[in-house]
């Protein structure tokens, strides 16, 4: 019954590993699809900046937000003004009179993107963790490939059954012409509101606020001086530890006898498990002795039965 517990609940981790992976490769390619698709197919103009904007309804706790006013000449010869695609709450690349290059889409001029890095970080940011998730889920394999097939279609039914539900009986649908005419207006709504709400810095306010902010980052400059140092610290006497117990200790071949869980609740009701290999082992004096391991992980990074190296200190094998 464990044994089969145990199977079920690595073949759900093993397929929220494989969903996770999937849809962080999924944002994280089409990021990087649309920075490359723009760069090949949009045109490149000079530009300036010629304000900032302060956006509507942004200052709250952490602060205002400010999309960046551009200014460029298009290849019709026309002088165009246009907002930023993206926000945030700096201000030191939005100050007035910076000369740059944009890329415009040639279908619609008053969409204009500031080319750079951001965004193809931005892609691998999710791109590589996906990956990641996608190569622990084939690597779990195991136990779990017997049960992984049974959970995966307990899954899919489920999400097809609500999927079903969620969707509108076909004489609903809107024809393709009406749902594009719906996303149009929909865009152009968003491009007029963010014309016509929120202010025009001034290039003086800027200036100020670009004060303040060097201000409050000098004044939390020695508070983040003295982590550093105490996280340098910590390092080395950490360090010096594994070096001392390395020096002093015995290796042998273990087992894992079985595995233990950590139920750990938060503060919204739900929690999780934490699981910990139990690890057999026979010292140099010929005792038999068991220890749990100090790091635990979900899913479980060992199975009963597992055959691992062991390094423990013969003065007290406990510290393995």
């Amino acid at each position: 019954m464990t044994e089969m517990l145990f199977g079920a609940v690595n073949a759900y981790n093993q397929i929220m590993f494989l969903f996770m992976g999937a849809v962080l490769l999924g944002i994280g390619g089409a990021v990087i699809g649309y920075d490359l698709y723009t760069r090949r197919t949009w045109t490149r103009v000079s530009g300036k900046i010629v304000g900032a904007k302060e956006e509507p309804g942004s200052a709250g706790k952490k602060g205002p937000l400010y999309t960046a006013v551009f200014e460029y000449t298009g290849a019709d010869g026309k002088t165009r003004q246009s907002l930023g695609a993206s926000s945030s709450s700096f201000l030191g690349d939005k100050i007035p009179g910076t000369r740059l290059r944009l890329l415009v889409n040639p279908k619609d001029p008053e969409d204009t993107l500031r080319p750079g890095w951001w965004l193809l970080v931005l892609g691998l940011i999710f791109a590589v963790p996906g990956f990641f998730f996608l190569a622990r889920a084939i690597m779990q394999g195991g136990a779990s490939l017997l049960y992984t097939p049974l959970v995966l279609l307990a899954a899919a039914g489920y999400i097809g059954f609500r999927i079903k539900k969620a969707i509108k009986p076909r004489d609903q649908w809107q024809n393709h012409e009406a749902f594009r005419a719906r996303v149009e207006k929909k865009i152009q709504t968003r491009r007029d509101t963010r014309k016509t709400e929120g202010r025009l810095l001034s290039e003086a306010e800027i200036w100020a606020r670009l004060r303040k902010y060097d201000r409050a980052v000098l004044s939390w400059s020695p508070l983040t001086f003295l982590i550093a140092v105490g996280l340098l610290i910590g390092a080395v006497y950490t360090k010096r530890n594994t070096e001392d117990f390395l020096s002093e200790a015995l290796r042998t071949g273990g087992t894992v006898v079985r595995i233990e869980s950590t139920y750990s609740s938060s503060s919204g009701g739900s929690g999780s498990y934490t699981y910990y290999p139990v690890v057999g082992f026979v010292t140099e004096a010929g005792a038999s002795v068991e220890v749990r391991d100090r790091v635990g992980s979900n899913p479980p990074s060992f199975r009963r039965g597992d055959a691992v190296s062991v390094l423990y200190d013969p003065n007290d094998p406990q510290s393995a």
